[in-house]
């Protein structure tokens, strides 16, 4: 208990100094590179890099364990194709961009027993709906039409497709073994 009080006025000490020193509006600078850096050290913002995030880490961890894997929304296969190299699982990937799941469909080759593309997205309800994203193979394609206020996204899902969306449980069929008994 003592030891909590202890490192809240410390806290609270240090706060005081940085805002002192650091909260005048010439050296804002200073506190965006601190708070990007944090954000790098807690994880947000690293997308494009599976060490980097953690997800092979994680792959690496799990890999003797993993029989079915789902890549839901694979893109041209980044993510597959780690997890086809990286466990003996079989893989079913879902990609509703055509020339994103053209770019996917290419891992067929490499691994024909394995690995599984399908160009429709899954969804909670079957049926049609427009996709909106930015060039034709974009990783950041949302079925919300307006998502120019995410700053990494600003206004570049210009274009819109009608995809084909099925709910998991109405493709059960697709499986190769049960999944889930």
């Amino acid at each position: 208990m003592i030891r909590k009080i202890l490192i809240k006025k410390i806290y609270n000490i240090l706060s005081k100094f940085y805002v002192f020193i650091f909260g005048r509006k010439k050296l804002q600078f200073f506190n965006d590179i601190i708070f990007s850096l944090t954000l790098d050290a807690k994880g947000f913002k690293n997308y494009g890099s599976f060490k980097k995030t953690g997800e092979e880490n994680l792959i690496d961890l799990i890999k003797n364990e993993v029989n079915c894997s789902l890549d839901i929304g694979a893109n041209k296969g980044q993510y597959s194709q780690l997890l086809l190299e990286k466990t003996n699982s079989d893989l079913y990937s879902f990609e509703p961009l055509p020339h994103a799941y053209k770019e996917l469909s290419k891992l067929k080759k490499k691994y024909p027993n394995r690995f599984n593309c399908f160009n429709y997205a899954l969804g909670n309800s079957s049926g049609s709906k427009y996709l909106y994203y930015g060039d034709k193979t974009s990783e950041k394609a949302s079925l919300i039409q307006n998502l120019e206020e995410i700053s990494f996204i600003g206004d570049n899902n210009k274009n819109k497709i009608l995809i084909e969306i099925k709910r998991l449980d109405d493709i059960s069929n697709i499986f190769k073994k049960k999944l889930i008994s």
